[in-house]
Parts: structure tokens; C-alpha cells; sequence
């Protein structure tokens, strides 16, 4: 990953916005209270292990990457499922016009 954090206030949103992952819980396991709940940067993380598994056919480095930043766009809108009444076409849609222009200042290599 490479993010383009040059200001010193760059890293510090960045890292807010890392924290509120943390602390996100995943909406599917909360609408079907299933105990304990997983948060989106427990999510994250394990997905990024999973991609560390795959075979040598595959850029592994790459798919890391972007289990990483995935999700980021949730600290911004929520983890909107189907579920939520959201279209995939609005959801995509938010993630284009408030999350993505931020987040693509700060990573640039996915």
C-alpha cells in the first residue's frame, strides 16, 4: 500500500478514520444478533491473512493490499448490506462521491 500522506494532519485522519473500523461493527452480525459481533477491522485483517494463503499463481501482494483498503470506505458510510435497503447502485454511488475521493489521495496503488 502505498498512501500519500505527506502533511502531517494526512496520517492523523487516516489513522482516525483506521480507528473507527475498530470499532464498526459488522451490521449482518449485529441484525442477526449473533454474539460478540465482528468488527470491519477484524474483518479486514482476516481477509488479509486469507490472501496471504493463496496459491503463487495470484498476486499475492496485491490481493493483501486490497483486502486491506476494501472496507475503508465504511469508517465514512457504514457497512451497508443488502439488507439495509441501500441499492448497490446507491451505495456504490456514496462510495464514489464521499468516500473514494479521500481515500484515493491517501492510497494510490490498488
Amino acid at each position: 500500500m502505498k498512501a500519500q500522506l505527506t502533511e502531517r494532519g494526512d496520517i492523523f485522519n487516516l489513522l482516525n478514520v483506521l480507528d473507527e473500523l475498530k470499532h464498526l461493527k459488522r451490521t449482518g452480525w449485529v441484525k442477526f444478533n449473533i454474539p460478540e459481533p465482528e468488527t470491519v477491522a477484524c474483518h479486514m485483517y482476516r481477509m488479509a491473512v486469507l490472501a496471504m494463503l493463496l496459491d503463487n499463481d495470484c498476486d499475492r501482494a496485491k490481493c493483501i493490499r486490497m483486502t486491506l483498503v476494501h472496507d475503508l470506505g465504511e469508517a465514512i458510510i457504514g457497512d451497508i448490506t443488502p439488507r439495509c435497503g441501500i441499492s448497490a447502485t446507491e451505495k456504490h454511488r456514496l462510495e464514489d462521491v464521499v468516500c473514494f475521493p479521500e481515500l484515493k489521495s491517501w492510497i494510490t496503488d490498488v
